[in-house]
């Protein structure tokens, strides 16, 4: 299971992108001027077999990896589309966020339920997903249509909260990781050079790995450095000048 996310982020006087993987053990910081799919796919290696627990961006959707989407997200977004429509296409887009929240409170509740109930919502909430994406996507193009058609292309992310114990409904741990970035962003942090972002992806990935591991960086910093260094050349050794 591998948690995902990125927030802007600058390189000098260059746009980038601060790019965040983590999973149980080990997490990988990157800085790069790109938003595309190259850079998780970068991180992962096309062999990834796990599980991605991402938002919406579509540089994640084209992955051919196993993904859990962020519900919390979706249910925002289409909350946001609902306060700008009235009448029937209100009512309509309101239908999803509900559908959601539902599939949420089934998540969070999975230990209190039987496994045969926990089953049994499961395929009931997926079934009236399926029926709301096929019904309002041949609907005349509107904002509900669009809707529909853009959730179906994730649909399997979605519901895979309600099959699998393991996928959170929310990515909310790789926003907490990024929040000292953000903090450190709006105070004028960020990198001013190419070769110091890189230098900061390599140091951060490896302190917060360490602490996931229970173990102290200032070990292995310490253990590398003086791996580095030389062994001093015995003086008496050396022939006579």
């Amino acid at each position: 299971m591998v948690h995902a996310d990125e927030t802007g982020w600058r390189i000098g006087r260059v746009n980038a992108w601060l790019w965040v993987c983590r999973s149980q053990t080990v997490t990988v910081d990157v800085s790069e001027t790109s938003r595309g799919q190259a850079v998780p796919e970068a991180i992962l290696g096309p062999a990834f077999e796990g599980i991605l627990v991402v938002e919406g961006l579509k540089s994640y959707a084209v992955l051919a990896y196993r993904k859990g989407q962020c519900v919390g997200q979706v249910r925002r977004r289409t909350g946001q589309l609902a306060a700008t429509l009235t009448g029937l296409a209100q009512y309509d887009v309101q239908e999803l966020p509900a559908f959601l929240r539902e599939a949420l409170a089934v998540a969070q509740r999975r230990e209190q339920l039987t496994a045969s109930g926990s089953w049994r919502r499961g395929h009931q909430l997926a079934a009236r997903l399926d029926t709301w994406l096929v019904w309002h996507g041949a609907a005349p193009g509107d904002a509900v249509q669009r809707l529909a058609r853009h959730g179906a292309a994730p649909r399997e992310d979605w519901v895979r909260v309600l099959s699998d114990p393991e996928v959170p409904a929310t990515n909310n741990h790789a926003e907490r990781m990024l929040r000292p970035a953000v903090l450190w962003r709006k105070s004028g942090g960020c990198h001013t050079s190419p070769v110091g972002a890189l230098g900061h992806g390599v140091l951060a990935s490896l302190a917060v790995s360490c602490t996931q591991q229970g173990k102290r960086f200032v070990d292995l910093a310490v253990g590398r450095l003086r791996a580095l260094v030389p062994h001093a050349i015995p003086l008496e050794g050396l022939p006579d000048g």
